[in-house]
């Protein structure tokens, strides 16, 4: 969504980021290759998998899951467009 953005304000004449500021949440795939870079809230996706599987394990073996959330640490990853 934010690369459409981007690329749409530049369509208008609008600069980034003097015009408008643009963060993207994950900083996977593409985004590392986009011109301007991106500024990018980025999710520990391996460690979040591993919860996932764990959770899944627990319920598909008949465990009662009482934990609710997950709570782990993302970082910004400071780019040109913020």
């Amino acid at each position: 969504i934010v690369m459409n953005a981007i690329r749409r304000a530049a369509e208008l004449g609008i600069r980034v980021p003097e015009d408008l500021k643009a963060v993207a949440y994950d900083g996977t795939g593409v985004i590392g290759l986009m011109h301007p870079d991106l500024t990018c809230v980025v999710q520990p996706i391996a460690e979040l998998a591993r919860e996932c599987v764990h959770l899944i394990m627990e319920l598909t073996q008949g465990n009662t899951v009482t934990q609710t959330s997950i709570r782990l640490p993302v970082t910004l990853r400071k780019g040109t467009t913020t």
